[in-house]
């Protein structure tokens, strides 16, 4: 058993953990509990980078046994992003759609440890940025198209075809395969 810190990222913690045993059944407890634990932090510190997690993570350990904790539920095969977030992103474009508003995706890339890059596609809703899916890149550079591709098609087969989707981007994904991969999904697209 853990010991665990209360308030603040504890406790939002546990929200997510309960929305988790309701939207994804049959997952192994510890697996919730260490992926709820990490999103609180991601949310708390803004960030995706896993040294700042660590200062607010609510277990009461080491920092040394907070990175061993994060680089093993970075490195688990049986934790896939699309089948934890299928159901959440469905019911935030739901959210959306019944608000009049334009479903915007954001492609980003972020360095989450030394040698670690996240490709991650976030929903805009309100004035946050909602993680859907991302992929952990073993590189200290940047990701390809053929990365970049594969998200992309996971995440199309999450979204409703009848939903019109604007994928906004950094200049340097502007590539020519990007293009064409989203006029052929019929999305809208803005390169910065």
């Amino acid at each position: 058993m853990h010991l665990r810190k209360t308030g603040g990222v504890s406790d939002l913690s546990k929200c997510i953990e309960n929305n988790l045993k309701q939207k994804v059944p049959n997952i192994d407890q510890r697996l919730i509990l260490a992926i709820s634990d990490c999103v609180a932090a991601s949310l708390t510190t803004k960030s995706v980078n896993s040294y700042e997690w660590i200062n607010v993570l609510p277990n009461i350990c080491t920092k040394k046994a907070q990175e061993s904790r994060i680089r093993r539920l970075l490195k688990n095969k049986k934790i896939t992003v699309v089948d934890f977030m299928k159901n959440f992103v469905r019911e935030i474009i739901d959210i959306l759609l019944k608000k009049g508003e334009t479903i915007t995706l954001i492609m980003d890339q972020s360095q989450i440890l030394e040698d670690r890059q996240c490709l991650m596609i976030s929903i805009r809703f309100e004035n946050r940025a909602l993680p859907v899916l991302w992929k952990i890149v073993d590189t200290k550079g940047a990701i390809g198209f053929d990365v970049q591709e594969k998200v992309l098609d996971q995440l199309l087969e999450m979204i409703p075809l009848e939903v019109e989707i604007l994928l906004a981007a950094d200049r340097f994904y502007g590539t020519k395969s990007f293009v064409e991969w989203c006029q052929k999904a019929g999305w809208h697209y803005r390169v910065r």
